[in-house]
């Protein structure tokens, strides 16, 4: 049988029992064929199809109520699988049957068609039905009676109709607003509300002049003597957040409305708390939607929010009856609630308050940078309003304070922090009062503010610390506490212990040991979780307190009965990491033994492993732990089998555990137990893994020196590793300065069956000679140079070394030599004169002279090896060799690059130096006057190696030379202020540095380079403020509001800087300002992570549009920084949707030309899948995403697109299993 008859078949079937008189079987039937729609199993013909339509249409008139509900399920089902002309009868007979006589038939109805349009995709036969429909619900709505109840459905379906098709509706769209706004100030409330929720939807996709009607509509009834203020109101609340940037021309129009209806009221003594509530959330919803327009009204508005936010007209709060009754009760809170319970239901003015206090957060999110001001106008108040008597209008006021600390842990103003502090005193009296009350919630937002003031002020609980901590301890130990309520109190003291003096807690631990001990042993695993983190900043508080050892029983014993449970396994990592700090801090004997031996245990287990082996690590680190070496030297066989895994993770915890029980006990390396791992260590040696294989390069070092012994059955495997390993293009840094450290103490170590000096040297440079193809990479190259300079420097025997070094002479001078093997020679040369510069004493060759006739060689890379080996030669013997490079860079014009490259490998050698030598503070002047010489050079390549060069040596003398190099930021020169622009950014680390003060005096003056007449001295400008921005923020933070008009003004296309170039007979365009333009935005995206309150979002997105529609290259970044906007600011993101959205819709809409080739497609691919993950990143971040209007134009376009949707789809899965992140980094 065909599949098609098959389903004709199966319909047949279900229709009959459909009508069938059991009402069982009509519901099965309705069921089942639901349930082959839902897996998609089955597909109608045309026939089957209008059968089963007509069928679901009549069951909705069926007398089961259940039969009724699953049709209206059913036809939700079929909306995205049956054809056009069906959803036409179905739309049509729905909207017929809304018009009948019958109640239930209506509603049924009224909530099938909603169900169905729901359920429908989008698409071209969403739109046609949608214009077929939206006539047909006017009419249905003008004719339903007003007390109907399906009037609320079918204003709801308008409103979905306008929110998926509205753009396409136009022709519709006037006489949607009659009938909307005809029902908006009529009828029953619920109508009302859904009118206005239509109303906005209507908003968003009319016409400029259309959306102005509709406002100029409402504000002109809302300013008539008998209106609806509270409806309407309403109205232009919902219209501002639908669409807030056609709104913003409407501010200074409605906000004096709107603060009039708020104090109106409250002059009047005006019983309506309602009106002005509804009048303040209106006020709250301009500040955040249209927060430029609405700063004109910003004082009018804080003295209302003021007089609102204590408006009480019903209660009298007396301070002196309070304290009264707070000392002959102990416990105000109490009272006053008693008392509160009084008072008419009817008071309805807390809902003022808590608006008014939900307009002030909304003030603090939005003012970034008017915070000093809005922490002084409004922290005193907040504080004062903490005697609040109702709850929920409390709780928000711990909001609005707690929101004030939030920007401050983020902006770290110094005068913010020192308001804040004169504002403790009162706000701890405040919340200390609180504290003693039996108001659990209360106490429990005390908490939640209080941890968020220790994140913002340092040590701003000193004063109060025992008080706090006997609140804390007492809500700890109430039996009546919630889990939620310890947590948090947790939470807080995590943060209070380490953030304050351990001296300030000293009074407290005998009331927070036996606290933090019992939720220790809570049943609860969040509580028992959080208490353990708490248990190791309060064991470094008693490791610090004399006599805190004595202390120590009861949480010793609640960690170790969970560390020896059966537990959650958050609450045994948690208690893992609890019983290393307890070891590190406190010899306990017997018990640590038995401890010791339950942690190295949990080694054994997959899931404890990495934090046992971290807890290990701390134990070993303190050395009071000698007496514990036996147990733990039973735990390396076992680290041995953990080095033989696959996981990096295991392996490199496993290393440093190993690593710190050998520099922590070196006298125990004669021992059996440790000498296991060492044949385990030399495949380790490898570039696969230069962090793992550092470690096993320390570690081998610390058993050359202290064991030499040990290591002999090793020494061929490690001397091949060693090999194979500088073979590696990528070893440099740490890395390499652990394997010269090993190579070093490996030859001045007794090791039996070590090679001889010529042996192992011939091993070790065995690939240069041997290699007759040159593969090796001049790095390569370089790193058998250092290592076998290092065995020549730590031999011993200066005549070895020395005939090293003529060897490698009479090599440079042979003509036969490959290319590699001059590199190596004079890269060896100048490793020798940097680690041995003695041995060319006596030599008959002038090392210095023989590294500068390599600057004549063909072979670039022997030219660059030239200028590392010279400077190599410098470092060793700079009051010999400096003087002498400093002249050649003088007399030798041709030879500048490569000299100067030189002077920057020695300058990069003493700045490597914990203190620079004493010969090269000597040459300061000298070489400062050459580099500053050489600064202003026409060749770029020269320039950025005395920028890097000048940028270094300002370390040297930061107050001296730092103002030099400022003087030269007005040069009359280019080449001079690009220089001296560019070595700023050599200046900045992300390391504190006694350079970073001063340099923060002279940073504006830098910076003002961005506003150079010069393109490339405005680049490096704003090179140097994205490196500031990343690396040390606080240099800009305060210069942001200067500096930020010049990289928004960089972001426009320049259309002068495009030039045309003739290619043959093809003309291509050069655009001279994309690099630039790419710096600018390079910036943008950098300041988001680092200085985002600084910045004025709004002009900010305003810029980002100029991206979205620029060059390939700068609209991969700009979707990066549309994505970083998304999570960090979706509330300003969304106020300007509709402009970041078009440059997207353009995008996605791109076809590619016919004679486009592959790298014009490829290009243009990947573009739209940018597009598609940043929109996965809108709808995830944004609250509103599936209501706006602008995401769902381009989830249409997704949706209509096969190629688009599949793309769509494969990156929603990666999503959803990690497969990609939101905070790609930039290349």
């Amino acid at each position: 049988m065909s599949e098609t008859c098959r389903n004709a078949y199966t319909i047949a079937s279900y229709l009959e029992k459909m009508n069938s008189k059991d009402k069982d079987f009509r519901f099965m039937a309705v069921s089942d064929l639901m349930a082959e729609f839902t897996k998609n199993n089955i597909k109608l013909d045309e026939d089957s199809e209008r059968k089963v339509v007509r069928m679901l249409l009549r069951l909705l008139e069926d007398n089961n109520g259940e039969v009724q509900n699953l049709a209206v399920r059913c036809l939700g089902t079929i909306a995205g699988t049956v054809r056009e002309y069906s959803c036409e009868n179905v739309v049509d007979a729905l909207c017929e049957n809304m018009l009948s006589k019958a109640d239930e038939l209506r509603e049924v109805s009224s909530t099938a068609l909603s169900s169905f349009i729901k359920a429908m995709p989008p698409g071209a036969t969403s739109t046609k039905i949608s214009m077929r429909l939206l006539p047909k619900l006017h009419n249905v709505l003008t004719k339903l009676t007003p007390e109907s109840s399906a009037k609320n459905e079918v204003i709801d379906i308008i409103g979905e109709v306008l929110s998926r098709n509205g753009t396409t509706l136009t022709s519709h769209h006037s006489e949607t607003e009659r009938v909307l706004l005809s029902h908006v100030t009529a009828g029953r409330p619920s109508v009302r509300k859904r009118a206005i929720g239509a109303l906005a939807h209507l908003a968003v996709a009319a016409s400029s002049d259309l959306f102005n009607h509709i406002v100029n509509e409402i504000v002109v009834g809302l300013a008539a003597p008998k209106s609806e203020p509270r409806t309407l109101m309403s109205a232009l609340i919902a219209l501002a957040r639908a669409c807030p940037q056609r709104f913003a021309s409407f501010i200074p129009t409605v906000i004096p409305l709107f603060l009039g209806f708020a104090k109106k009221g409250m002059e009047e003594d005006s019983k309506d708390d309602e009106q002005r509530e509804i009048a303040l959330n209106a006020l709250e919803t301009m500040i955040v939607r249209c927060p430029k327009e609405s700063a004109a009204f910003y004082d009018q508005m804080e003295e209302q929010l003021k007089t609102a936010l204590v408006h009480d007209p019903n209660y009298t709060y007396d301070d002196d009856e309070d304290e009264d009754m707070e000392d002959e009760n102990g416990d105000g809170s109490d009272c006053e609630e008693d008392e509160y319970d009084d008072f008419d239901d009817d008071d309805l003015s807390w809902k003022v308050r808590r608006a008014a206090a939900k307009a002030i957060e909304a003030m603090i999110e939005t003012r970034k940078d008017d915070q000093l001001h809005l922490t002084t106008a409004f922290g005193p108040l907040l504080i004062a309003r903490l005697k609040e008597r109702e709850d929920n209008v409390r709780n928000d006021i711990f909001s609005v304070y707690s929101a004030i600390m939030k920007r401050l842990a983020i902006s770290r103003s110094p005068a913010v922090v020192e308001v804040v502090r004169a504002q403790l005193p009162p706000l701890l009296k405040a919340v200390v009062k609180i504290m003693k009350g039996k108001n659990t919630k209360a106490r429990q937002q005390c908490f939640l503010l209080l941890s968020k003031v220790v994140r913002a002020v340092s040590h701003s609980l000193t004063p109060a610390v025992s008080v706090l901590v006997e609140g804390a301890c007492a809500s700890l130990d109430d039996s009546a506490a919630s889990s939620q309520m310890k947590i948090d109190v947790l939470v807080f003291l995590e943060d209070a212990l380490p953030a304050h003096n351990e001296a300030d807690f000293f009074s407290s631990t005998g009331r927070l040991v036996p606290s933090v001990s019992k939720c220790v042993r809570d049943m609860f695993y969040k509580v028992s979780s959080q208490a353990l983190v708490v248990a190791a900043p309060l064991l470094d508080i008693l490791h610090a307190k004399a006599g805190g050892v004595n202390e120590v029983e009861p949480l010793c014993s609640a960690i170790f009965d969970k560390l020896r449970g059966d537990v959650d396994q958050e609450v045994k990592e948690k208690a893992i990491l609890a019983v290393g700090v307890l070891l590190r801090q406190f010899a306990l004997g017997d018990r640590a033994v038995e401890m010791l031996r339950v942690l190295i245990d949990r080694v054994n287990n997959e899931a404890t492993q990495l934090t046992a082996l971290k807890a290990l690590s701390l134990v070993v680190d303190s050395p009071q732990n000698a007496s514990l070496l036996p147990v733990l030297q039973s735990l390396l066989p076992l680290l041995a089998q953990q080095l033989k895994k696959n996981s990096r993770s295991v392996k490199m915890s496993s290393l440093s555990l190993i690593y710190s029980m050998c520099r922590t006990f070196p006298s125990s390396l004669a021992d059996d137990s440790i000498a296991v791992c060492l044949p385990l260590l030399p495949p380790l040696i490898s570039e696969q893994d230069l962090q793992i294989c550092q470690l096993a390069l320390r570690i081998l070092s610390i058993y050359a020196e202290s064991c030499p012994a040990r290591l002999s059955p090793s020494v061929p495997a490690v001397i091949a590793a060693i090999t194979n390993l500088c073979r590696s293009s990528i070893l440099q840094g740490a890395t390499q300065s652990a394997l010269l450290e090993f190579v070093g103490t490996f030859v001045r170590s007794p090791v039996p069956g070590k090679p001889s000096f010529e042996s192992l040297l011939d091993q070790l440079s065995a690939p240069v000679y041997n290699d007759q193809h040159s593969t090796l990479s001049r790095q390569s190259i370089h790193s058998y140079a250092a290592v076998v300079a290092a065995v020549a420097a730590s031999e011993g025997d200066q005549k070895n070394a020395a005939k090293l070094s003529a060897k490698l002479a009479e090599q440079l001078q042979h003509n036969q030599a490959t290319d590699a093997n001059r590199l190596f020679a004079l890269l060896t040369l100048g490793e020798l004169g940097k680690r041995a510069p003695e041995i060319f004493a006596s030599a008959k060759f002038k090392p210095e002279e023989i590294i500068l006739s390599s600057f004549s060689a063909p072979n670039e890379d022997i030219k660059s090896a030239g200028a590392i080996a010279l400077g190599a030669l410098v470092v060793g013997s700079l009051p010999q060799y400096l003087p002498f490079l400093l002249h050649q860079i003088t007399t030798q014009p041709k030879r500048q690059y490569l000299l100067l490259h030189a002077l920057k490998e020695v300058i990069a050698a003493e700045m490597s130096l914990p203190e620079v030598d004493a010969a090269f503070l000597e040459q300061v002047d000298a070489v400062w006057e050459v580099l500053e010489k050489h600064a202003d050079c026409a060749e770029e390549g020269t320039r950025c190696v005395v920028a890097e060069c000048l940028g270094k040596m300002c370390h040297v003398n930061p107050a001296v030379l730092l103002p030099r190099l400022e003087k030269h930021v007005k040069s009359p020169s280019v080449n001079m202020r690009a220089a001296v622009v560019t070595s700023v950014k050599f200046m900045i680390t992300d390391e504190k540095k006694p350079i970073d003060d001063v340099l923060d005096t002279m940073m504006s003056s830098f910076l003002s380079a961005a506003g150079d007449d010069n393109l490339d001295v405005r680049r490096v400008a704003l090179v140097v403020l994205n490196s500031a921005a990343h690396n040390k923020p606080e240099l800009i933070r305060n210069r942001l509001a200067d500096v930020m008009p010049v990289v928004y003004h960089e972001t426009n296309v320049r259309q002068e800087l495009i030039r045309e170039v003739e290619m043959g007979p093809f003309k291509h365009s050069v655009d001279d300002g994309l690099d630039l333009r790419k710096s600018a935005f390079e910036c943008m995206y950098t300041l988001l992570d680092s200085c985002i309150d600084r910045l004025d979002l709004h002009t900010f997105i305003a810029a980002l549009e100029n991206g979205l529609k620029d060059q390939h290259d700068i609209k991969l970044l700009s979707y990066l920084i549309l994505a970083k906007l998304a999570q960090y600011a979706p509330n300003e993101l969304t106020l300007k949707l509709d402009k970041v959205c078009d440059p997207l819709k353009t995008q996605l809409n791109v076809k590619n030309k016919q004679n486009a080739v592959k790298q014009e497609v490829d290009k243009n691919e990947e573009l739209k899948r940018a597009v598609l993950r940043t929109m996965l990143v809108l709808n995830k971040q944004l609250s509103e995403g599936s209501r706006v209007a602008q995401l769902n134009e381009l989830r249409t376009i997704v949706a209509n697109a096969p190629e688009l949707r599949s793309t769509y789809e494969a990156l929603e899965k990666d999503a959803r299993r990690g497969g990609f992140a939101v905070e790609v980094a930039m290349e």
